[in-house]
C-alpha cells in the first residue's frame, strides 16, 4: 500500500487515475491545485512514504495553481507526474 498525495489540477482524468490506485489498497488523498503549498507540506510530512503525484490538465506549467512552486520547494523528491505533471516537473527544474 502506497500513501499518494495527487494534486488535481481540475482536470476529468484526474478520477481516472484515482480509482485503478484505490483499487489496489493505495491511500490516496486529493488536493486541489489552488490550495496552500503549506498545507500540502504538512500533510506530505505525516504520511509514511509519501509519493507526490501531479495531474494532468490542458493548460501552461504557469497556470497551474501552486504546482510549479510546490515542485521547486519539494526539491530532493521525486514526484510523479503526468502530462502536464510531467511538463511542470521539466519547467521547475530550467527544462
Amino acid at each position: 500500500m502506497a500513501n499518494i498525495l495527487l494534486l488535481d489540477n481540475i482536470d476529468s482524468f484526474t478520477y481516472n487515475l484515482v480509482e485503478p490506485l484505490r483499487n489496489q489498497d493505495n491511500k490516496v488523498l486529493i488536493y486541489r491545485n489552488r490550495a496552500k503549498i503549506e498545507i500540502i507540506l504538512k500533510t506530505l510530512q505525516t504520511l509514511k512514504n509519501p509519493i507526490l503525484m501531479l495531474s494532468p490538465e490542458p493548460g501552461l506549467p504557469q497556470h497551474a495553481g501552486c504546482m510549479l512552486n510546490l515542485i521547486k520547494t519539494v526539491t530532493g523528491s521525486i514526484p510523479i507526474g503526468i502530462c502536464l505533471g510531467h511538463q511542470t516537473i521539466v519547467e521547475a527544474y530550467g527544462g
